[in-house]
């Protein structure tokens, strides 16, 4: 299956409510979690540098910028597409 992966700096109040909002839904929860494994890591307990890289090219690809909060969605493999 799938995964969809959230990074997200943790003391930005904004982004703790963003993500409150958006996976304490029913519906998207159930939505998401039909189709994606969902992880959510924060970026300060996950600080892998390396493969923190190859998930902000891919955001920055998709998204025609880098930022947090960081969204990618990724093969089985854990690879970025």
């Amino acid at each position: 299956m799938c995964r969809f992966l959230l990074r997200s700096l943790p003391p930005q109040q904004w982004l703790s409510r963003d993500g409150h909002e958006s996976f304490d839904d029913d519906e998207v929860a159930a939505a998401m979690n039909g189709a994606f494994v969902c992880i959510k890591v924060d970026r300060e307990s996950g600080p892998d540098m390396e493969q923190n890289a190859v998930y902000m090219n891919a955001h920055r690809r998709a998204h025609g910028r880098a930022s947090w909060t960081m969204t990618c969605f990724l093969t089985p493999g854990g690879r970025p597409f």
